[in-house]
């Protein structure tokens, strides 16, 4: 045997030819277990990116047939909201609040460089 527990290949094979132990190998019984102590295994499989996108596709037609819900919405309004001139009401106003907004924002800034200059 050479130093440091190595075998060259010679006495590897005298090792196992004549069925004596080999140093640095754990020997490990053949012992099966009782099948009762298995457990089941509560993690179901992943689904695959394309099934996911069907099963989502199909959940959402299940739950947009079986909903079927009725609005009670009479013509005139129904009109009204869907008419130009209240569309351009609608942004007239938005473009007036937005005016608003950025002349407020301005008058702050000249406040805050006014102070600044104050300051100094």
């Amino acid at each position: 045997m050479v130093g440091g527990g190595n075998l060259s290949y010679e006495e590897l094979l005298d090792h196992i030819i004549n069925n004596k132990p080999v140093p640095n190998i754990v020997e490990v019984p053949n012992v099966t277990l009782d099948e009762s102590l298995g457990s089941t295994s509560s993690l179901k499989p992943r689904t695959r990116p394309w099934e996911g996108q069907q099963q989502h596709q199909s959940q959402q037609q299940l739950q947009i047939s079986e909903e079927n819900i009725s609005l009670d919405i009479n013509q005139e309004s129904l009109e009204d909201m869907t008419s130009l001139s209240k569309l351009s009401e609608c942004y007239d106003i938005q473009s007036k609040m937005q005016m608003n907004d950025a002349s407020n924002n301005d008058d702050d800034d000249d406040d805050s460089s006014n102070e600044k200059s104050i300051a100094r």
